[in-house]
C-alpha cells in the first residue's frame, strides 16, 4: 500500500547531508527511480518509508505529512 510522506523533508534531510539522489540510493538500498518518484510526487510503499528513516536515523512517522489546519 501506498503511502504519502513529506517528499520536501526527503530534500532537505539529502541536502544537508550533501548526498546525491545516487548516494542516498546506495545508502537506503532503495534504487535512483524510486528515490526520484518519492522526491517529486511524495509517494512510497511502508518498506521504502522504513529505509528511508533508517538512512537518514529518525522514525519512519518523523516523515509523514505535516498537515496543517487552517
Amino acid at each position: 500500500m501506498e503511502q504519502m510522506i513529506d517528499n520536501d523533508l526527503i530534500k532537505k534531510l539529502r541536502n544537508e547531508r550533501t548526498w546525491s539522489q545516487e548516494q542516498l540510493s546506495s545508502i537506503s538500498g532503495l534504487s535512483l527511480r524510486t528515490i526520484q518518484r518519492i522526491e517529486n510526487e511524495g509517494r512510497c510503499s511502508q518498506e521504502s518509508k522504513k529505509a528511508l528513516a533508517v538512512a537518514f536515523e529518525i522514525g519512519a512517522n518523523d516523515l509523514d505529512i505535516n498537515l496543517v489546519a487552517m
